[in-house]
């Protein structure tokens, strides 16, 4: 006697309900797996922004050591020939300008080894100035470099020579009456101090000592 086999029209496929099941445990695993791959990419570019930042900040801070570490006592004139100090600066306007020495001449001009230099703010932005040419060096003609941005204030103190913190340099003059014994103020402060203000960091302070303050430059 012949037996009949039957297959059912079922066993080699899915139920639709099974289907929408697939579909919908797809569905979850892809959100989740977007999620996880939007929060890494968001930290990574959180990360790389704070990289970004930690190098401009030590890289400004790199250049202004540089500058202030070679600053030097020699007086210069302005386009009118009016002579101006070594360094002025004051901690209220937020502004600093000196003479440093140590420039290198890579191009061979016919200038010496050093430079005026001026740190102040523009907007949100550290501006670094720089002169060729000490004497009859107007703003014009400065090479300006942004160094630090998102910077809200920008403030100096300088250390005279009997080791006071001053908020204005020059310092003020004396009282006619105590001039003739006072010493001599120093051109050039022992040591300058840098308050900085960053508007997503908060106050960054740095000291710099002045190895030129001691010295005379013609």
């Amino acid at each position: 006697m012949r037996q009949t086999i039957t297959k059912s029209r079922y066993t080699n496929g899915f139920t639709l309900v099974e289907l929408l099941i697939a579909v919908a445990i797809f569905a979850i695993v892809a959100l989740v797996a977007g999620t996880g791959l939007r929060s890494v990419l968001m930290a990574r570019d959180v990360a790389e922004e704070s990289a970004d930042r930690l190098s401009e900040l030590q890289r400004g801070m790199n250049i202004i050591q540089g500058d202030i570490e070679q600053i030097v006592n020699r007086k210069v004139r302005d386009e009118y020939g009016d002579t101006l100090p070594a360094i002025e600066g004051s901690a209220s306007d937020g502004y600093i300008i000196f003479t440093r020495t140590g420039v290198q001449n890579p191009l061979k001009l016919r200038r010496s080894s050093l430079q005026r230099v001026a740190y102040l703010i523009d907007d949100t932005e550290l501006i670094r100035q720089a002169w060729y040419y000490v004497d009859g060096a107007i703003a014009d003609t400065a090479q300006e470099t942004i160094l630090i941005t998102e910077v809200d204030t920008l403030e100096f103190a300088f250390l005279d020579s009997e080791e006071k913190w001053e908020e204005q340099w020059p310092t003020s003059t004396l009282d006619q009456d105590d001039e003739e014994n006072a010493p001599a103020p120093s051109p050039v402060p022992k040591g300058i101090e840098l308050r900085l203000n960053l508007i997503d960091h908060g106050e960054i302070t740095r000291l710099f000592i002045v190895p030129g303050g001691d010295a005379k430059w013609d």
